[in-house]
């Protein structure tokens, strides 16, 4: 993972705590981390096994999001109140796109850093065999194989067991080891977690032991904690369900990783054919094919969801029924169908909300590992910003399997516990070297506000930069804004204090984009760069643009999963680098907010005619302002999504920008799941959706809001729904709204922007103009077409077909076509004339 951090001196355009940052989409690229072309090409395959992409018929096509842009990362601001529906279709697509099977080989070396001698090491089998000893985890798995092997009517029948054979081997392990403290597991199925608004209630936590003790709680209660522990004191959460089905068996992954002897952890009959030639090394049941058989007829009565793949490969066998059908092994226990066990895909969203709850919720994790345990087999899983990884199912509890393969054997349980208690907090996701979490340990530290107003989470805490080689020390304050989400840059922006910049208001951005994407800060590098070079005339451009006081890259630990991860995959992104910034602050008159938006269009095409750099994602996030010579500035902020101008490269190619700013044509994608080239045009359109958005969605009020803010949101206006729609839904609505010839789609702005009704209109016309010339030019060119020359008289000509200009619309949407619309508002002093806003940039380099 890289980190960047900015120090910036300006104030967002006033932004209610109730306005989602909203989805980006995303395309295929070459630098993905996981496109199979990418991956394949820098993995030889005699060195490294390749991750083998294999779309199932179940899953939609859709473009692989980059990191940059993706999933539930643009969705939402964390510190606004949101329902689970309003993400669970981003976490869905993160899940559909980013998923990645492993075998568990692979995983636990991977992943877990277990060294791959591991089952032949012998300082660690004799630990695994001690732990298995003692009286306490004996017990435990006793009464846990007992409940397995019995009636399992209900997941919690499998709570309090599997919870002891934890503990049991977190104690074991600690004390060997020398440890201070243990990784301690609790139930908290009936409270919770503090620290978010999505109100998710895990089955079991893993937290520090010293927390625990600490907490007042009691070390056993059937009931969860009686003091609630929070998203920000997580280490592991573990999902329980009662069946087998609700596994991921990788049916509808994207993507495997080949297993070190060569086979794909998804083709169960490559696995049969593996265990029916060990049977035969063994010298077992030579009945293994009619066993085989029996055990599958069976596992299809007690599992619908395997019906499913059978039809799509019928030699696809679940690991648990190759288990249960070799030699003379009893009947595996029946699995009866319950609410609980539910379906894969649904647990699978289950799990991949609490991963984003702890990338979001907690203090700055790099990642996030998760347990899922279904009746006696579980699987580990893997959430960082640009993959999900899930591990292949494996036994917890020998069922009395007379043959045991490899993979099932009981043992590879007990290591990982050792792996997850001996695990640094790094290696857990606790990015301790950024920032020391004092959550972890001193249940008292999370208070009662802290718990209540998430945006308290780091206020007092520091952050240690190295600034012309010395240490600087930065004290952050309250969250201004943080995106809640699994895949993507996730950003962060919270106040901060520094002594190294005195008397400055200072803002701290810290997120995670691609590492193959050109750094923020070499943006605004080169806008600086050609201010200069362009002299006193650009000037004024620094005014509009963020100032960078500090940016720093911190890279993951040597030893961390994503880093192992980084090197096992030889070279494609696996963690990332940081953004921008904000600011509370306000105005309260809309001829503010008017100068603002003027500004910005002049300053981003400015950007665009100079350093020649496509913007991609104008929003009302995006733009801030702040006052310079007795005035107020609009400030063009966050490159993160930003292009050079006819770059090649897959950036410049994939479908950018925060979901309901974005131009209508951006959401539509071609027969190959491809989007349209991303136009200078499509920024202006997205200038007004921002100020339809902001003038219709929201009132301007004399007193301030909660948030500080002098903006409170119209929650009657239609235009609200555009904040949690899908892609093909705003096609529709915007199609509607850039063609209406009646005008009756127009949103009226609230009284309080009525000056705005101007812009609307007009800007509006210049759209449909635009539309209406772009059809022409299309029916011009399919009539031209089905015309044949055997069709027409010798005297007639075909009719001429005008080149048309599909960048401007013909030129119904330019830059100067915009800027005459936008340069007056309202009305003067003297309340006759319009009055003109403060041009900097009256003509355009390319005009």
């Amino acid at each position: 993972m890289h980190a960047l951090l900015f120090f910036i001196d300006f104030f967002p355009l006033p932004l209610p705590p109730d306005m989602p940052k909203c989805k980006r989409s995303r395309s295929p690229s070459p630098s993905d981390a996981f496109s199979a072309e990418g991956v394949t090409n820098r993995i030889p395959s005699l060195q490294r096994p390749p991750i083998t992409p294999r779309p199932m018929r179940s899953l939609p096509k859709k473009p692989l999001q980059t990191p940059g842009n993706k999933g539930a990362s643009g969705q939402l601001n964390f510190a606004e109140s949101y329902h689970r529906a309003s993400v669970d279709v981003y976490v869905d697509e993160d899940l559909q796109t980013s998923r990645v099977f492993f075998p568990t080989d692979v995983f636990l070396h991977v992943l877990l850093g277990l060294p791959k001698d591991w089952e032949s090491d012998e300082p660690m089998q004799s630990l695994i065999t001690s732990i298995m000893k003692t009286t306490a985890y004996s017990k435990a798995r006793a009464a846990f194989k007992h409940t397995c092997v019995g009636e399992v009517k209900h997941e919690s029948q499998l709570y309090d067991d599997y919870i002891d054979m934890c503990n049991a081997a977190t104690r074991t392990i600690a004390k060997k080891d020398g440890q201070k403290d243990t990784l301690w597991s609790y139930r908290q199925d009936h409270n919770a977690l503090l620290g978010s608004s999505a109100k998710l209630t895990p089955d079991v936590m893993s937290v520090s032991e010293k927390l625990w003790k600490g907490s007042g709680n009691k070390k056993r209660t059937g009931h969860g904690p009686e003091y609630p522990i929070g998203w920000p004191q997580t280490q592991i959460v573990q999902d329980m369900k009662a069946g087998l089905r609700s596994l991921d068996r990788g049916s509808t992954c994207p993507y495997t990783i080949i297993g070190l002897d060569g086979l794909d952890p998804r083709d169960w009959n490559e696995l049969v054919h593996a265990v029916e030639k060990a049977e035969e090394r063994e010298g077992l049941s030579k009945d293994f094919s009619n066993n085989l058989r029996n055990a599958r007829k069976r596992q299809l009565q007690s599992s619908p969801e395997d019906t499913r793949v059978t039809k799509r490969s019928k030699s696809h066998v679940p690991l648990h029924a190759i288990a249960a059908s070799v030699g003379q092994a009893p009947v595996a226990p029946t699995i009866k169908a319950s609410d609980d066990s539910g379906d894969r895909h649904s647990v699978s969203l289950q799990c991949a909300r609490y991963a984003l709850e702890v990338l979001s919720s907690a203090g700055f994790r790099s990642h996030s590992f998760g347990l899922l345990i279904g009746l006696n087999e579980i699987q580990i899983l893997y959430y960082d910003r640009s993959i999900i990884a899930v591990s292949q199912p494996f036994q917890m509890v020998d069922l009395e399997v007379r043959y045991r393969t490899q993979c099932l054997t009981e043992r590879r349980f007990v290591a990982v516990l050792i792996s997850l208690q001996r695990a640094t907090l790094a290696q857990r996701g606790i990015m301790e070297y950024l920032m020391p979490d004092p959550f972890l340990e001193v249940y008292r530290n999370y208070t009662e506000d802290m718990a209540k107003d998430p945006k308290t989470l780091f206020i007092g805490r520091q952050i240690k930069l190295q600034v012309n080689g010395k240490s600087v020390f930065v004290t952050l304050g309250r969250i201004l804004m943080r995106q809640p989400g699994i895949i993507g840059r996730n950003t962060c922006v919270v106040e901060a204090t520094s002594d190294a910049w005195p008397g400055k208001e200072l803002v701290v951005k810290i997120s995670w984009p691609a590492s193959s994407r050109v750094p923020e800060n070499e943006f605004v590098d080169k806008i600086t760069e050609s201010v200069e070079a362009e002299g006193e005339a650009a000037a004024w451009v620094l005014d509009h643009i963020p100032t960078v006081l500090h940016s720093q890259d911190f890279p993951l630990p040597p030893d961390s999963p994503g880093s192992r991860l980084r090197e096992y995959l030889a070279g494609p992104d696996v963690n990332e680098r940081p953004g921008t910034p904000s600011t509370s602050g306000h105005f309260d008159e809309a001829g503010d907010y008017a100068q603002v938006l003027f500004d910005v269009l002049q300053v981003h095409r400015w950007i665009y005619d100079y350093p020649r750099i496509m913007h991609r994602d104008l929003s009302q996030g995006n733009i801030m302002w702040h006052v310079r010579k007795g005035r107020i500035c609009g400030v063009l902020n966050d490159f993160d999504l930003s292009s050079y101008r006819g770059a090649s490269g897959g950036s410049s190619k994939q479908r950018t920008g925060t979901r309901p700013y974005m131009a209508h044509e951006l959401h539509d994608l071609d027969t190959n799941g491809d989007p349209p080239v991303h136009l200078y045009r499509h920024d202006l359109e997205s200038i007004f959706y921002v100020i339809i958005l902001l003038t219709c969605a929201y009132a301007l009020n004399t007193e301030l809001s909660d948030s500080g803010s002098y903006l409170h949101a119209v929650k009657s206006s239609p235009c609200r729904l555009w904040l949690s729609m899908t892609d093909t839904q705003l096609y529709k609505e915007k199609c509607v709204l850039i063609t209406d010839l009646n005008g009756r789609s127009i949103p009226d702005p609230d009284d309080s922007f009525k000056g705005f009704a101007v812009w609307i209109n007009q800007i509006h016309a210049q759209f449909e103009m635009g539309m209406i010339n772009k059809a022409r030019a299309r029916r011009a060119a399919a009539t031209a077409a089905l015309l044949d020359d055997e069709d027409m008289d010798v005297d007639d000509n075909p009719p001429a077909v005008a080149v048309f200009d599909e960048a401007t619309l013909d030129g119904a949407v330019s830059y100067a076509s915009i800027l005459g619309i936008m340069k007056t508002f309202g009305k003067d002093d003297s309340g006759k004339k319009r009055r003109r806003l403060q041009m900097m940039y009256p003509i355009s380099k390319e005009d």
